[in-house]
């Protein structure tokens, strides 16, 4: 029981990770386009990885450089 909540609580603080990237990416005034081409990925994968993804730390860490 107790690892199903794990996995809640992870899935929880993607969707607000994943939250906050958009909502930062819209504070710069950027579009999906400019953060994909700024980090080096195709649009489909920047589209997928804002809406459902499910990052790597690598991944995200190249967002934030980005």
């Amino acid at each position: 029981m107790l690892e199903g909540k794990k996995q809640y609580i992870s899935l929880q603080k993607m969707k607000s990770l994943l939250k906050q990237l958009k909502k930062r990416r819209n504070e710069l005034g950027l579009k999906q386009k400019d953060m994909m081409l700024r980090v080096g990925m195709l649009r489909q994968q920047y589209q997928q990885l804002e809406s459902k993804g499910n990052p790597r730390l690598e991944t995200i860490e190249l967002i934030a450089k980005g």
